[in-house]
């Protein structure tokens, strides 16, 4: 992935590119490579007080099928190759109202309340999924013709013997929702709230929740701690918990009912030298008592690039991937091993 300015203009591109290999000893396996770039830049007409912004993206995805099965052979039937073809567009409008307090203190002199009101719509279309492999949850894109709207706080507190802002001293609260313009029935997703502290020098803390607006209350909410030090090492604590596992952001109305989800999730990443880390992260679901996703990584650092080994294993499945990342460029080889 990457951002570039876009010939002489004011536009800028971006671009995600994506190699992975899905090897199975069973089951149907694919070189797919996925090509994402975007072009997005302000209208004209923006003012000093209206924001106003367009993005324009085609991403395609090709894959290269290989069957280690009779019945996956006689599934594609000597279809080697496929591939698909979604593109999105995207409209922004956004205002950004502001007021300060003046403070006592004697380190901070200034409180700012920023009030980011933001309108936008989204559209993406693509072709039929349907004779696609599913390798993963990538496989299968969702089409969108929504509205969003959303209303954003942020707080800050000012230094006068700095020249920007005390970027550690920040908070925000915001809210959002979405409008489905495609669905008959329920249009509205659920109202998004998310809470934001940064208050302290090594510490975050954020609480997000959704809220039904068909009588269905709190369908989802997550607390998160983030801790840092000065040595680069850093730990995270997560609890999530979902009324329905099966709905997803922006977590529309639905009618199917299972037990709900409550898992905990830990991070922890820690420079064991100068080139050297190590990361830990695991799932642990306290619905089912039992750790569903685990992973472990050895990191090695350089100033141009990185490599990561990582080893994985879920409730199903056990795997192993090479991430190599060049300066904004990211090639992924995951190589998946049979459950043992």
């Amino acid at each position: 992935s990457g951002l570039l300015p876009f010939l002489q203009t004011p536009l800028d591109l971006t671009w995600g590119t994506e190699y992975v290999y899905f090897w199975r000893d069973e089951g149907v396996g694919a070189h797919r490579i996925d090509l994402f770039p975007q072009i997005n830049g302000p209208f004209p007409f923006s003012s000093p007080y209206l924001e106003t912004s367009y993005l324009f993206g085609i991403r395609e995805t090709l894959y290269f099928i290989e069957p280690h099965d009779s019945e996956s052979e006689t599934l594609y039937d000597d279809r080697d190759f496929e591939e698909r073809t979604f593109y999105n567009v995207q409209f922004t409008g956004a205002t950004t109202l502001s007021r300060d307090y003046a403070l006592s203190s004697e380190k901070y002199k200034i409180f700012r309340h920023a009030v980011r009101p933001e309108l936008s719509y989204l559209l993406v279309q693509g072709s039929d999924q349907e004779d696609l492999p599913f390798l993963d949850d990538e496989d299968r894109l969702l089409e969108k013709n929504w509205l969003q709207y959303s209303l954003n706080n942020y707080f800050r507190a000012i230094r006068l013997d700095e020249i920007s802002l005390f970027r550690t001293n920040f908070s925000s609260f915001k809210v959002s929702q979405v409008y489905d313009l495609d669905a008959e029935d329920h249009p509205f997703s659920d109202i998004y709230f998310e809470f934001i502290i940064r208050g302290f020098k090594n510490l975050f803390l954020s609480y997000e929740n959704t809220v039904s607006v068909y009588g269905e209350g709190v369908t989802t909410y997550t607390l998160q701690a983030r801790y840092k030090n000065q040595r680069g090492d850093r730990l995270s604590l997560n609890y999530h918990y979902k009324r329905d596992p099966e709905i997803s952001p922006p977590y529309f109305y639905s009618v199917t009912r299972a037990e709900s989800l409550s898992e905990l999730s830990t991070r922890l990443e820690s420079r064991i030298s100068k080139l050297f880390s190590i990361k830990f992260d695991s799932t642990y679901s306290l619905s089912s008592d039992n750790t569903v996703n685990s992973t472990l990584s050895l990191i090695y650092h350089n100033p141009c690039w990185t490599l990561e080994f990582a080893a994985n294993r879920s409730t199903d499945d056990t795997g192993f991937y090479l991430l190599l990342s060049l300066a904004g460029i990211s090639t992924p080889l995951d190589i998946t091993l049979p459950d043992f």
